[in-house]
């Protein structure tokens, strides 16, 4: 395994009588750009912020992980203002292929600040 994203997802909903499964297994996605990992730690503040990547430009993934136990953040993409497109609970995570022409805005929802993991992968 080299210059790969592999992904393992299993998703299941199960409500009264409902039932959905979602289990496609590993998936493995070239990762042939030459740039990844930024920017790590981010502290979200509560105002809308710009997430900066550094020298990481192209097309990839994104992964933002809410390390925070007491609020949730809102992200999303921006031209001059966030068009939110999510929200991460405490604890949660959102996984998603980014465009590199896009920039990611994010804003915590609580009282302070949110320290989020996020990572940018050049696909």
């Amino acid at each position: 395994m080299a210059d790969e994203i592999a992904i393992a997802l299993q998703f299941t909903v199960a409500k009264n009588s409902f039932y959905f499964d979602y289990n496609p297994g590993s998936q493995t996605f070239d990762l042939t750009g030459s740039g990844g990992g930024n920017p790590g730690l981010v502290s979200v503040g509560t105002s809308e912020e710009d997430i900066s990547f550094g020298d990481v430009s192209g097309d990839g993934w994104i992964l933002i992980v809410n390390l925070d136990a007491a609020s949730t953040v809102t992200w999303g993409a921006s031209d001059t203002t966030m068009k939110d497109i999510g929200t991460i609970g405490i604890g949660g995570f959102a996984l998603f292929q980014f465009a590199s022409a896009a920039t990611l805005r994010m804003q915590s929802n609580g009282g302070g600040a949110v320290l989020c993991a996020i990572h940018r992968f050049e696909a």
